[in-house]
């Protein structure tokens, strides 16, 4: 049963329902988030730090008019984990902040990352390049750094331009090379599956959520290719609930397609910039233009019966 009452007191239809702080990846306190929503009239926030829970910062968000919605991004792999092909990433919302559950599992991810660290650095090391771990650093940007923040750093590194050259010829498959050395180790218990991902979720008061599924880094097909429906679709009886369809990495004509695949297999619609504090991004610059459903996830997300409470667009003009 899904209720869609009437938003009255959001003053304008700004929403932002994926946003990152300096708890991961972002370049701005949860704090100023909060201070520049409000600045740009954004009245609803879902703060989705990767494999980080959002502070419990909802009384200061009430006091700034907004709706802070406690959310995570968990990265899961799609096929193999050791490779991490073509990722998942899966949003949490509503998630009880003080969940020991998923903050326990979280920890424990961490610990494994750390541990991968170390073997990143070896294998890079072994043959003959070198690895500086201020730049491995910056290039993690606050998380703890991932196989691709090693391949990363080490391909800019000018040191390791002539090596590099030889051992992947196509410069165009030199990050590919460096995820291949390291390639064994990724540990098993760093990286979530997908089942994994939704079940801790659920387990922790919160529902899983799609993040952008035609991101291109993420090796993504678009809307229209075939099998994208299926895949989605397959991932359904893990529990998800939603689709983030409104993205900033979707173009303009995927949206309408997604919308279609959404409705198509009854999952909530929602949307959020994926804000990092980057120049020339802005909080709230998604337009919702259609009468598609979203998520409303304020502190009583749920009622006491458990059931679902969004609302449309429409609701919010």
């Amino acid at each position: 049963m899904i209720f869609m009452p009437k938003i009255s007191k959001l003053n304008r239809n700004r929403i932002d329902l994926h946003v990152h702080s300096t708890h991961s990846d972002g370049r701005l306190s949860p704090q100023n988030i909060l201070r520049q929503c409000s600045q740009e009239r954004v009245n609803m926030v879902a703060l989705a730090d990767h494999d980080r829970l959002t502070p419990d910062l909802r009384a200061v968000a009430r006091s700034l008019g907004i709706r802070l919605v406690i959310s995570t991004e968990l990265g899961c792999y799609r096929n193999d984990p050791t490779k991490m092909e073509h990722p998942l990433h899966i949003l949490g919302y509503g998630i009880a902040p003080s969940s020991n559950k998923i903050l326990n599992k979280l920890a424990a991810l961490d610990e494994s990352r750390r541990n991968d660290c170390s073997r990143f650095r070896q294998a890079l090391e072994a043959e003959g390049l070198e690895v500086r771990e201020e730049d491995v650093l910056r290039e993690a940007k606050g998380q703890i750094p991932r196989r691709f923040h090693y391949s990363g750093a080490t391909a800019k590194n000018p040191n390791n331009f002539e090596l590099l050259s030889r051992l992947s010829p196509d410069p165009k498959l030199k990050y590919a090379t460096l995820r291949q050395i390291m390639s064994d180790c990724v540990s098993r218990t760093s990286v979530l599956s997908p089942a994994e991902a939704t079940n801790l979720i659920k387990s922790s008061g919160g529902f899983p959520v799609l993040a952008h599924p035609c991101h291109k880094s993420d090796g993504w097909p678009t809307p229209d290719s075939p099998g994208l429906a299926e895949f989605i679709e397959e991932h359904l009886p893990l529990g998800l609930i939603g689709m983030e369809c409104y993205s900033s990495h979707h173009q303009s004509h995927m949206i309408p397609q997604l919308i279609k695949i959404a409705t198509d297999l009854n999952l909530a619609i929602t949307g959020g910039t994926d804000f990092h504090g980057r120049e020339g991004e802005r909080l709230g610059a998604i337009k919702f233009k259609d009468v598609s459903t979203f998520i409303d996830l304020t502190d009583d997300m749920l009622n006491p019966r458990g059931c679902q409470i969004i609302y449309s667009a429409s609701d919010l003009g």
